[in-house]
């Protein structure tokens, strides 16, 4: 299966509990995030949720 490309808006706990299943179930998937602070997205590239 090839990967895909996978954007969220938004890592509150909606977006980061959906990004961090779809990362534990496909690790092959590319996830790229935006957020309007810079806290959520370090703290998911530091958890390897987001590419």
């Amino acid at each position: 299966m090839s990967a895909f490309n996978i954007g969220f808006v938004g890592l509150g706990l909606i977006g980061g509990s959906i990004v961090k299943a779809l990362k534990a179930k496909h690790p092959d998937y590319h996830i790229t995030a935006f957020s309007r602070s810079q806290a959520p997205l370090l703290q998911a590239k530091e958890e390897g949720m987001i590419d």
